[in-house]
C-alpha cells in the first residue's frame, strides 16, 4: 500500500495499480509444485479419463435434480 501511495503522488499510480495486477495473476495461477502420483486436478479435463472429484455438480445431476425431460418424454 505504500507503494501505491508513493506511486499515486507521482502519478504513476494506475500504471502501477496494473502492472501488480498482473504480476499477481500470474504468480497465483501458476502451480508453485508438481502434483503428486494420485493426486487429482481441480478441473476433471486434466484427469485421466476425466474423473471428476467426489462432490462435483454434473450436468446429468443438475438436470434430474430440476425434473428437466426432453420434449419427446412428456
Amino acid at each position: 500500500m505504500v507503494l501505491l501511495a508513493l506511486f499515486s503522488e507521482l502519478q504513476f499510480g494506475l500504471p502501477f495499480f496494473l502492472l501488480s495486477l498482473f504480476y499477481w495473476l500470474y504468480e497465483g495461477l501458476r502451480s508453485p509444485r508438481e502434483r503428486r502420483p494420485g493426486e487429482l486436478s481441480a478441473y476433471s479435463v486434466f484427469n485421466p479419463q476425466c474423473q471428476a472429484l467426489l462432490g462435483t455438480l454434473t450436468a446429468q445431476q443438475l438436470e434430474g435434480e430440476m425434473g428437466y425431460r426432453p420434449l419427446g418424454d412428456r
